[in-house]
């Protein structure tokens, strides 16, 4: 990951417009459930934890992802049991607690705060008690943090924004992005409270609260990771300072919260005033010293790092001595989350999967050390993010391909042993009226506010049993290609609490869906597989539908229905034949009235105007996408235009915007083409994904065309495409030595 060169590229995004881009990128500018921890930073690296319980042999693995808890065992990677919880963004954080009989799960839940779940009831696979929530806080409303909202006023800010937390004997010590370091007693879980300061100070009354961030600016917080461990006979929170880097409390009292002992990790981006620090784990080492191991990255945001840093001696008290950066480990990814035991650490390294790393060299006074990468593994593991090590195996979490069992037992030649796919999918996408709408096939439709594109929140999700393929939505309604339950019809006008108006049997396997509205009146039409493919349903009342009309075949061969386009007095089919175009004047007589065969097999189809004419797309599996021109459906001329098939992959989803053809190809990622010449499409810019490009859904926002993404292992990211400057390439990068300037990991003792 470069930093330095892509300011220049996020400064474009806010200019881009609508015209022809002879020079264009497509960047992601927002992602769920991979959501960054904060801006620069990487997605959450405590997805994935594990913790003993009283009715299983083994320990119970535990893994979020977006807002969806799975609790897997660890022998078998069987399902014990999965949930979700109520956040407006994603889980950033979890911990067990396996006191045996009592197990609980501690959630930082962003702005719902935290979340106490009883996972004692747990039994058997799957388990039939499912984890019970027992407390929560998200307000402190008596102890706020604050920010100014004039030159001489400040606002308190009552909300808990958790991004990490600790735990230890009954007590939760939380990084609150909003206050700094919340100490919160969970003795009794169903009312967890604020631990009182023993003296209390005008500003707070628990905890502390992290004053003027840098020091100029009037706002508290800015804490965005924490663990707690035991070290020495007494407990230490210690937290990652957006703001700062590592910051570190002794809580061994805690209603005694002194300053924290801090170590400066700022880099040189936005004039210094950001640490990009991610990941953290402290343990005592084998030497008997507290280390943390933090991933980060270099002063220049150019280099991806994990750090070794001493803490503490034993015997000393905490602040004796500066924490002392001993040495850190070059990633060639990502790095991200990061587990250590004994003197070898595990990182999940982004797109270069897992990276073993050997810590042993003891530390050398004054000397940065390189701790060497002596193992790794990286099939199938773009976006790795999280780790958690049990035994000789790591689980490890990737975008990718879900939850991976590793065995480590030789570091330097680890083995996959299992793979679990992730629960949440991207599987189809629909925007509309400053929505997105997420259709995971297997678990219901996920609601976004994308008002701002850049930011996304989760407003509601309906729940609905797969498989599921496509939803389009017109007005309040949803509509979702429901497979072999035909047409289901979503009221959501709460988008908080979408309810279902009504299924509709379809006598088909529902895989596409679009709509359009005649006389006043709304239809939707249905790519409805093989038995009746090409059907008409009137949904002017959602909660009572018409009875399906199955398009006149007249003179026409049928094909196995996949998806279907509308404009104007015609729908458009993609069936494995090519496509099928049916006259829907009369919606209730639909009639195939034109087809226009295609050599491979026609997944996809979108349709525009131009100029006075209307061209289809067809992804045309094998071939590329066709141009047609469909102006006059019974006099369709030879192909106008064909689109070569990309490299990787296959085109399987089509949408057009503003003359910009967005291209969903599968593994091959996201592409985008210029139609203002339909005859001869050019292409502008792509994007490489994680995982497969299901489906692709485009529209305009202040000037600039996007595209909301669905990713089948990696959910939602918005794309935005924007007008570039062609540079200069940058000089190829050295790796920086341990005095190189270039690396932030340069000074034992000084910033890193």
């Amino acid at each position: 990951m470069n930093l330095k060169h892509c300011t220049f590229a996020l400064l474009l995004l806010c200019t881009a417009t609508t015209q022809a881009l002879a020079s264009a990128t497509l960047s992601a500018v927002a992602r769920w459930p991979y959501t960054p921890v904060a801006s620069f930073l990487n997605p959450s690296p405590n997805a994935v934890t594990s913790g003993a319980h009283v009715n299983y042999a083994q320990p119970l693995i535990v893994w979020s992802v977006g807002d969806t808890v799975s609790i897997l065992q660890s022998d078998t990677m069987a399902a014990v049991s999965a949930m979700r919880v109520e956040t407006s963004t994603v889980i950033h954080d979890i911990h067990v607690n396996p006191s045996p009989g009592s197990e609980t799960l501690y959630v930082a839940a962003g702005q719902s705060g935290l979340l106490i779940y009883d996972l004692s009831g747990l039994s058997g696979t799957p388990s039939t008690p499912a984890p019970v929530l027992k407390g929560s806080l998200s307000q402190a409303p008596g102890n706020p943090g604050s920010r100014l909202i004039s030159e001489t006023q400040t606002q308190a800010v009552p909300q808990i924004d958790a991004r990490g937390l600790g735990y230890h004997d009954g007590f939760v010590f939380l990084a609150d992005m909003n206050f700094g370091l919340r100490v919160i007693n969970v003795a009794d879980p169903e009312n967890p409270v604020e631990e009182p300061l023993t003296t209390q100070t005008a500003d707070r009354i628990s905890g502390y609260k992290q004053p003027d961030i840098n020091g100029t600016y009037k706002t508290t917080g800015g804490y965005t990771n924490a663990t707690a461990c035991r070290f020495d006979g007494k407990t230490f929170a210690l937290v990652l300072d957006y703001y700062h880097g590592l910051r570190v409390f002794d809580v061994t009292d805690p209603k005694v919260v002194a300053d924290p002992v801090s170590k400066d990790m700022r880099s040189n981006l936005l004039y210094g005033s950001i640490a990009l620090v991610t990941g953290l784990f402290a343990t005592e080492a084998p030497d008997g010293n507290l280390y943390a191991y933090v991933t980060a990255m270099d002063a220049y945001a150019e280099y991806s790092v994990a750090s070794k840093l001493r803490v503490l001696l034993p015997g000393a008290a905490l602040g004796a001595s500066p924490i002392v950066n001993t040495g850190r480990s070059l990633s060639p990814g990502d790095a991200t989350g990061i587990v250590v035991a004994d003197v070898t650490g595990f990182l999940a390294d982004g797109d270069k999967g897992l990276q073993v790393i050997d810590f042993s060299t003891p530390p050398v006074d004054g000397v940065v050390l390189d701790y060497p990468i002596i193992g790794a593994y990286d099939a199938d593991t773009r976006g790795s993010y999280s780790v958690d090590l049990i035994g000789d195996d790591a689980f490890m979490a990737a975008a990718e391909n879900g939850l991976q069992k590793i065995d480590v037992a030789t570091p330097s030649a680890p083995a996959h042993i299992q793979t679990v796919t992730s629960p949440v999918s991207g599987d189809a996408v629909w925007y509309h009226g400053g929505h997105v709408y997420l259709l995971d096939g297997d678990s219901g439709l996920f609601i976004f506010n994308a008002a701002e594109p850049s930011d996304l929140s989760l407003e509601g999700m309906y729940e609905n049993d797969g498989p599921a393929h496509d939803v389009a939505v017109t007005g309040n309604t949803a509509c979702i290609a429901d497979g072999a339950k035909g047409l289901t019809l979503v009221d959501v006008s709460t988008k908080s609490a979408p309810v279902l108006f009504s299924t509709t049997d379809t006598s088909g396997t529902a895989t596409g869906v679009a709509t359009f509205v005649s006389a006043s009146r709304t239809y939707t039409c249905v790519a409805n597989g093989a038995t009746q493919p090409y059907v008409v349903v009137e949904i002017t009342d959602p909660a009572s539908p018409g009875t399906p009309r199955a398009a006149n075949l007249a003179g026409f061969t049928p094909g196995t229905a996949r998806d279907v386009a509308t404009l104007g007095a015609h729908a458009y089919f993609a069936d494995e034949l090519g496509l099928k175009i049916v006259n829907i004047t009369n919606p209730a007589a639909p009639a195939v009235i034109a087809e226009k065969a295609t050599p491979g097999t026609a997944v996809s189809v979108a349709v525009f105007a131009h100029e006075g004419r209307t061209y289809a797309l067809i992804a045309d599996q094998g071939r590329g996408i066709a141009v047609e021109d469909v102006t006059n459906p019974l006099a369709i001329p030879g192909t106008v235009a064909l689109i070569p098939p990309p490299a990787t992959g296959s085109y399987q989803h089509l949408a057009v915007q503003n003359q910009v053809a967005f291209a969903a190809a599968g593994e091959g990622g996201l592409f985008t083409f210029d139609l203002n010449n339909p005859e001869a499409p050019e292409a502008l810019a792509s994007y490489t994904t994680k995982s497969s490009a299901e489906q692709v859904s485009a529209f305009v926002k202040d000037g600039t065309v996007h595209g909301a993404l669905a990713e089948k292992y990696n959910g939602l990211v918005m794309t935005a495409l924007s007008q570039t400057t062609p540079q200069e390439p940058a000089p190829p990068m050295e790796s920086p030595s341990s005095s190189s300037s270039s690396c932030f990991i340069n000074s034992a003792e000084g910033g890193l």
